[in-house]
């Protein structure tokens, strides 16, 4: 089998689930695809990265079920190395999430046989069933739920951007840290910010993923489970409005808080995570 790289220009991948997932693609976004020369050019494979100015992150590598394990996924992987390298990055790297551990998860499997390093990170993601979520009745311990507001990521004015640049500045970047224009990028599609009685409070970053939403970051001056009980329902009308039902709620904790007032408001409800996945981050030198 030979592989052709080709870039998003060429509209043969933009169907099903690539589709939907590229659509969303930010402006630091590159896309390739691979082609089998030998079956009249034929969709074998895609891969899509979000260019930082050292690192390349994965955002998604998919391969048809008939290409699988004939070297597809190796060749985009190499190729996208090389034109990283070529445009001054010095790694790629992956985050991986597994059910069973690192020895049963394929996709690790397959980055370290493709020259990444596997370590295992202080991250989870915990999947939980939405319409338990939409069940619960949010804690407000004393707020007026009246002086909440949310905002759609994609509709912030020229001064709310202003003070979520502001906010920004003000927080440690620490963990749980976003730069503002990932918070507006337009993958942040179910995501909002939080506005208290008319000042901008914080954020939640909120995209597709599978069957449901995945919540990946939340931040700011969040200060009890009520704020998010209503951040994680405008995430979860968002993809409803849209005409998909969330099957599943994907959260992702990359620093404590996010976990830290989630579960305390599903703890206090009697609810728990249908299951949690180990993280990993998969690193290949270029």
């Amino acid at each position: 089998m030979q592989f052709t790289l080709i870039n998003e220009s060429n509209e043969i991948y933009f169907d099903g689930a690539v589709h939907d997932h590229w659509s969303g693609r930010g402006s630091r976004d590159i896309f390739f695809g691979a082609v089998d020369e030998e079956d009249d050019m034929a969709a074998a494979g895609a891969v899509a990265w979000e260019m930082g100015s050292d690192a390349w992150t994965l955002r998604y590598i998919g391969v048809e079920e008939e290409r699988r394990r004939k070297g597809t996924g190796g060749f985009l992987l190499d190729e996208s190395a090389a034109y990283a390298a070529k445009r001054g990055a010095g790694f790629l790297t992956a985050y991986l999430f597994d059910d069973d551990g690192l020895k049963k998860n394929e996709p690790a499997m397959f980055f370290k046989a493709c020259g990444f390093e596997i370590k295992e990170l202080p991250v989870w993601r915990q999947v939980f069933d939405p319409e338990a979520l939409y069940a619960l009745q949010p804690v407000y311990e004393g707020k007026d739920e009246a002086s909440l507001t949310i905002i759609k990521a994609g509709m912030v004015n020229d001064e709310e951007r202003e003070e979520l640049f502001e906010l920004a500045e003000s927080l440690e970047r620490g963990d749980n840290y976003l730069e503002p224009e990932e918070v507006l990028s337009p993958s942040n599609i179910y995501g909002g910010l939080l506005k208290k009685n008319g000042k901008l409070a914080g954020w939640l970053v909120a995209g597709p993923f599978e069957d449901g939403v995945r919540l990946s970051n939340i931040a700011g001056r969040i200060e009890n489970v009520a704020d998010v009980k209503l951040l994680v329902d405008h995430a979860l009308d968002m993809m409803q409005k849209e005409g998909n039902k969330p099957a599943h709620l994907y959260v992702d904790v990359a620093g404590e808080s996010l976990r830290t007032l989630f579960a305390k408001h599903c703890e206090r409800a009697g609810i728990k995570p249908e299951r949690e996945m180990t993280a990993y981050m998969g690193i290949r030198r270029i």
